[in-house]
């Protein structure tokens, strides 16, 4: 009887951590996942601007751009570019 109450009792246990563990595992997952991505977004959202006063201050030298396309990446880990009117890369 002692090892059947003994055995209830560490199962029970085992589920109730287990199910924490997980319940806290999905909720982190799925908050940190969306609130990193919308953060992400914000931020490059801010940056953009001021990428596109260099931008039109460097005019048409395509070694400064490729500078500022650089250093946007070191800065916000996301690439950009600039693209003529029908799409195609422009340097």
């Amino acid at each position: 009887m002692k090892k059947r109450i003994v055995l209830k009792l560490f199962m029970l246990t085992t589920a109730l951590c287990t199910c924490i563990l997980a319940t806290i595992f999905i909720g982190q997952t799925i908050f940190f996942k969306t609130y990193y991505a919308n953060r992400k977004v914000k931020d490059i959202k801010m940056n953009i601007p001021a990428f596109e006063k260099a931008y039109i201050k460097a005019g048409d030298d395509a070694k400064t751009i490729q500078e500022l396309e650089q250093k946007f990446y070191q800065e916000n880990n996301t690439w950009i570019t600039t693209l003529d009117r029908i799409g195609n890369l422009k340097y």
